[in-house]
Formats: structure tokens, C-alpha cells, sequence
């Protein structure tokens, strides 16, 4: 990791872009790395990172991802992200989530979403408009079981 901090942002970028050589960083490589070379990935090379790879981003790194960057996170990206991760997520970043990623999203992430990030679409219809299912709210219903949920999710669609 100490060779790859070495590499100012555009460096970096060069030369993962020539190749999938991003592929072989691991996870505590790519947390190591400063937050602007991760900034500067395109969106392909975005598509590229794999789940293990996703685990060891930092919320520092994620909230520096811009708009486009987390639009191009993949399904299966999307369902990997930690609770802490995706309280990294703006405002801004959730309203440009594709239906796919929206309806990705876990009753467990759901869940860890907190009130700024939930009021980004402030009404319920405005979630299904964004993709959000019913299938996902049922079972966000069921991490509260009979009582309701006090998470800001569980509290906007009363379950």
C-alpha cells in the first residue's frame, strides 16, 4: 500500500485504466489508498471492484464518490456495502440510484439508513417510484417482528 500512495491521483488512474490491474488490489489496499486516487476511478473501473474489494472502502472513500461513480456500483455491489458504508451515502447519491440499486438494497441496510438519508425521497411513494419494493418493506417489517420498527425507514412506512 505504501508504493500505491506514492502515485498522485492521476498516476494512479493511468495506470489502472491501461489495465484491469485494479482487480488485483485487495481490500486493505484500496482502504489504504487516499481518497482522492479512488475519487478519480471512472465508472467502469468502478463496475470492476468486486465485493471483497468493496469491503475494505472506507466511508471516508464513499462519500467521496461522486454521483456517477455511485450509479455505476453493480446489484451485486449495492448488497455488499456495510451499514457504515452506506451512511456514507448522501442525499444526492441515493436520489441517483438506479431502480436496480435501489431494489438491492437489504431490509438490514434499509434499516441502518438514517433520517437524512431516508427523508431523500420523503414520502413512500417516492421510494417505490425509486424502486423500492414491497417484497423489501415486508421484510423490513420483519426485523421489528410484532412490534414496529423505530428506524427511520420502519417509521416512514409504518411497519
Amino acid at each position: 500500500a505504501d508504493r500505491l500512495s506514492a502515485f498522485s491521483p492521476t498516476k494512479f488512474l493511468r495506470r489502472q485504466a491501461t489495465q484491469k490491474a485494479l482487480i488485483r488490489l485487495t481490500s486493505a489496499q484500496l482502504s489504504n489508498l487516499d481518497d482522492t486516487q479512488l475519487d478519480g476511478l471512472t465508472t467502469t473501473q468502478i463496475e470492476w471492484l468486486t465485493t471483497t474489494q468493496l469491503a475494505g472502502i472506507t466511508v471516508n472513500q464513499i462519500k467521496g464518490l461522486s454521483t456517477d461513480q455511485v450509479r455505476a456500483l453493480t446489484r451485486t455491489s449495492v448488497r455488499a456495502l456495510t451499514i457504515t458504508q452506506i451512511g456514507g451515502l448522501t442525499i444526492s447519491d441515493i436520489q441517483s440510484m438506479t431502480t436496480t440499486q435501489i431494489g438491492a438494497f437489504t431490509a438490514t441496510q434499509l434499516a441502518g439508513l438514517d433520517a437524512t438519508q431516508v427523508n431523500s425521497y420523503t414520502t413512500t411513494s417516492g421510494w417505490t417510484a425509486a424502486g423500492l419494493t414491497t417484497t423489501q418493506v415486508s421484510a423490513l417489517n420483519s426485523l421489528s417482528g410484532a412490534a414496529k420498527g423505530t428506524d427511520p425507514m420502519s417509521i416512514l412506512w409504518g411497519v
